[in-house]
């Protein structure tokens, strides 16, 4: 059921970016929720598109801090043996997303 819930979240959301402009309060509302709760899929959505430059930014800060709040709590917790080599692992992911991406 959640799967079918996100995909019709998503088909949304797409549509909503395809719009020129977003009309209605309702709408808007909506839109901003999708954003909210999808953030990526909205950068994705409208990488390519000219405006919304504030919507953009509040979806890109939304994903920072998703990403700080889920290291932040592994860092609360004590340190053991493999953590640290998990964390290296996920530091190696990133700088192969992020050289993968840049190329």
């Amino acid at each position: 059921m959640e799967a079918s819930r996100k995909q019709q979240d998503l088909e949304q959301l797409k549509q909503l970016t395809a719009q020129h402009q977003v009309v209605g309060w309702a709408s808007n509302v909506w839109l901003n929720g999708l954003i909210s709760r999808y953030p990526c899929h909205y950068l994705l959505f409208t990488q390519n598109k000219l405006g919304n430059e504030y919507r953009k930014g509040i979806a890109t800060r939304q994903v920072i801090d998703l990403i700080e709040s889920r290291i932040n709590k592994l860092l609360e917790l004590p340190l053991q043996g493999d953590d640290v080599e998990q964390f290296e692992a996920l530091i190696e992911m990133l700088d192969y997303f992020i050289a993968k991406r840049s190329t």
